[in-house]
């Protein structure tokens, strides 16, 4: 009962992130640990005649070593909590960040198709002025073919009739 009123001593003022039947718990334990330890010692010293000593000086550096590694391990977890959330924040913010891309892309895509529309109506422009534009060509061919022939029968004409004079 001393051993677990000096722990309660020495951690009831320490804040666990537990509720206070376990804390209770954990300080009972920590003299049970001390007194197994102390009757270990004499049952080492009957089987191996040698002595091992647990003074009062090692249960306080026991509670004292507890102490030092409770507060070291939680702030071990804190700190992996806290990357945990990190991570989780950035996770909701990539999230966020598709739907509004996604949304700026249904956007764009009806841009696009618009564009499209007006890029096929110009190209359905285009080949039909250029079927005008060969329709003309060909026209302009038949055209200037009949100049020809008519210059060459000029030609021949007035090479006949320079042949007559």
């Amino acid at each position: 009962e001393a051993l677990v009123a000096v722990s309660t001593n020495f951690i009831g003022d320490m804040e666990l992130e537990c509720d206070p039947e376990t804390k209770q718990g954990v300080m009972v334990h920590m003299g049970m640990v001390h007194r197994m330890v102390v009757e270990s010692c004499a049952e080492y010293f009957q089987k191996m005649r040698r002595n091992a000593y647990q003074t009062p000086k090692s249960f306080l550096s026991f509670l004292s070593d507890y102490k030092h590694m409770y507060h070291t391990k939680i702030a071990e977890i804190d700190l992996k909590a806290s990357r945990v959330q990190m991570g989780l924040d950035k996770l909701l913010k990539g999230a966020e960040d598709v739907e509004g891309m996604k949304i700026v892309l249904a956007d764009e895509e009806i841009k696009l198709r618009h564009a499209e529309e007006a890029t096929n109506a110009m190209l359905g422009k285009l080949e039909k002025s250029s079927m005008d534009a060969k329709k003309e060509a060909d026209a302009v061919g038949k055209i200037k073919d009949a100049c020809e022939e008519d210059a060459r029968n000029i030609a021949a004409e007035k090479a006949d009739a320079e042949a007559d004079l």
